[in-house]
C-alpha cells in the first residue's frame, strides 16, 4: 500500500516518477535500455529524437548519448540547446523546431533550422545575400 507517495509508471518508456507528497524528493529513472528498446520498435532508422528543455529533464547528454548513431537527427526548440548538444556531438544533425535568430551561430555550428514564417524566410535570404 503507497500512502506516502503516488507512483506513476510509464510503460513504453520504463520512466518512473515517484511523486511524495512534500513534492521534495521527486524521482525520475531513466532506463537507457528501453529507451533502445523503445527506438527499435520504430523498425525506422529516420528517427529525429526530440530532446529539447534537457531531454525533458532527463539530462541531455545522457539522452543524446544513448541514441548516439541510432538516430538520424536530434531535435531542439531553441539555438542554445543545439549548442548544447555540439559541446559533445559535432556529427550528428541538430534541428531547431523553434524559432532562431542568430543564422551565424546556426550555420557556423552546422545547425539545421525550420523556417517559421515569411518573415524569418526572408531575413534569413538577407542574411545569405550579406555573406557574398
Amino acid at each position: 500500500k503507497e500512502t506516502n507517495f503516488t507512483k506513476l509508471f510509464h510503460s513504453t518508456t520504463r520512466l518512473y516518477i515517484f511523486i511524495y507528497k512534500d513534492m521534495q524528493n521527486t524521482k525520475v529513472i531513466f532506463d537507457r535500455t528501453q529507451l533502445i528498446k523503445n527506438l527499435k520498435s520504430l523498425n525506422t532508422p529516420n528517427v529525429c529524437a526530440m530532446v529539447k528543455a534537457n531531454a525533458y529533464g532527463l539530462g541531455v547528454k545522457s539522452v543524446c548519448t544513448t541514441l548516439l548513431g541510432k538516430v538520424k537527427y536530434f531535435g531542439v526548440a531553441n539555438l542554445s540547446e543545439a549548442l548544447t548538444i555540439r559541446e559533445f556531438d559535432k556529427i550528428t544533425p541538430v534541428l531547431i523546431v523553434g524559432i532562431c535568430s542568430d543564422f551565424n551561430s546556426a550555420i557556423s555550428n552546422n545547425i539545421e533550422l525550420t523556417i517559421e514564417s515569411l518573415e524569418m524566410l526572408l531575413r534569413l535570404e538577407n542574411y545569405i545575400k550579406n555573406q557574398n
